[in-house]
């Protein structure tokens, strides 16, 4: 899991591979917080889960897509759409 945080607040981000859409997905919630686990219990509408192209990767559409529905706005909507490029880039690079 990784976190991340602005002078805002802070969210955390899961990629995982999940069966039901056959590969990765970026798991993330609107709620805030460090235990998705939780949120998912209490808040099911509040999980955002955005499946991942394995072959094109995440877009710079999608990311910023991601970004929006986590309602970042202005300057903070780029800089998590960045950190989850390369969030992206990491995992397939390195794992």
């Amino acid at each position: 899991m990784i976190f991340f945080e602005n002078s805002i607040e802070r969210i955390s981000l899961l990629v995982a591979l999940e069966r039901q859409f056959d590969g990765p997905v970026l798991i993330t919630s609107t709620q805030g917080g460090t235990n998705i686990e939780e949120i998912a219990a209490d808040h099911p509408d509040a999980i955002i889960r955005h499946p991942i192209d394995i072959i094109k990767g995440l877009s710079r559409e999608d990311a910023l897509a991601i970004a929006d529905r986590l309602e970042f706005r202005d300057e903070a909507l780029e800089d998590v759409c960045n950190y989850l490029l390369i969030l992206f880039l990491t995992i397939v690079l390195y794992f």
